[in-house]
């Protein structure tokens, strides 16, 4: 990268699916953006399958045949264990925006990088010891070979929420949720996604493209362990009580992801926004976490858009309060269903909450 100033009319941090959702939307609406992210690579991104409905957001990015084509694999339905531990099945075949879908998140991403660079938006991989600096007016991102200027900023940096925390305080936290995920070979290719509960908290299982897998195990940061032979054998025990997740996918490196549900105390302001996780996350259970991602990004960047953008994003981040009160309210009566382990911390906690 030559060192250089660049002049755009909005700046977009991060280059996720959120990031790159806002930047095609903001492009294609007549804005000059440069989009700046960080090199991923060797990191695992953490959210592989999507429901029927995310279909409406991909359509309006454009990108819908790309995706087809891209040879994700398609999901038939869900298989949960809930409440009783009879396995219940929820087939798509009834949906009408059709399948779901397991996916190749490197594939993914890119597919929607390359959506915002052909819309004439501009990507720069940064260092990470790039900084992110409000000026007067407008913002200035600055590494040791440039700079890049804009006088609005969107924030799709993540949980890390780099302007929205700053500018318009730190998330709201509803639970401690995290996840220990592991990916590797699957051992039963089922296409389904498998949803079981257990004494410790919940699993998720997923088929992937390639003959891969995934598993998670959903707990509270403070019921899990420290210590890494601690957690295998928290897993191992959490795992000894599956039916349908058990020996989905063989022995692989674990890793510890955050997946409790926050909201940003402000998602929006005369200059900036916050999209994606930036603005808020939800609780995995839900399955929707990356088809909202979009969703929101593509609203948020038609609030940029609106010759009334002062309104439209005040009005987007009262939406936005709103969803996530929405959501918590529907996450807590459905984890009131499973009353299997009144003496478990986990589910002892979300009955306490929901009540």
């Amino acid at each position: 990268m030559t060192s250089t100033g660049v002049i755009a009319d909005v700046v977009v941090v991060g280059g996720g699916p959120a990031g790159a959702a806002a930047a095609v939307t903001l492009a294609r609406g007549g804005r000059s953006v440069v989009l700046v992210t960080r090199d991923r690579r060797h990191r695992p991104r953490i959210g592989e399958t999507l429901p029927p409905s995310v279909i409406r957001p991909l359509v309006a990015l454009g990108v819908w045949d790309t995706f087809l084509a891209a040879g994700h694999l398609a999901s038939p339905g869900t298989v949960a264990s809930w409440g009783d531990g009879r396995p219940r099945e929820n087939d798509f075949i009834v949906d009408p925006h059709g399948t779901g879908w397991h996916v190749d998140r490197d594939r993914f991403d890119s597919m929607l990088l390359d959506a915002a660079r052909a819309e004439g938006a501009r990507i720069l991989a940064l260092p990470r010891a790039a900084r992110v600096d409000r000026e007067h007016p407008g913002w200035t991102v600055r590494w040791e070979r440039g700079t890049v200027c804009a006088p609005f900023l969107v924030d799709a940096s993540g949980r890390g929420a780099r302007v929205a925390s700053r500018y318009g305080g730190p998330q709201r936290g509803d639970d401690r949720l995290v996840g220990l995920v592991r990916f590797g070979r699957a051992h039963r290719p089922d296409p389904r996604t498998l949803i079981e509960a257990c004494p410790e908290g919940w699993w998720y299982a997923a088929a992937l493209p390639g003959g891969r897998a995934v598993t998670a195990l959903f707990t509270d940061a403070d019921v899990l362990p420290a210590g890494s032979e601690e957690r295998r054998r928290f897993r191992a025990r959490a795992l000894s009580h599956t039916h349908l997740v058990a020996e989905v996918v063989g022995e692989s490196t674990c890793h510890l992801a955050p997946a409790d549900a926050r909201v940003a105390k402000l998602c929006a302001g005369r200059d900036w926004v916050a999209v994606g996780d930036a603005a808020r996350t939800l609780d995995p259970l839900s399955g929707q976490g990356l088809t909202v991602a979009l969703t929101s990004a593509i609203r948020a960047a038609e609030a940029v858009l609106d010759r009334d953008s002062g309104g439209a994003l005040a009005a987007f981040a009262a939406d936005t309060a709103a969803g996530h009160r929405a959501h918590v309210a529907a996450g807590l009566a459905h984890y009131r269903r499973e009353r299997r382990w009144p003496e478990s911390a986990f589910w002892r906690r979300r009955h306490r909450t929901a009540a």
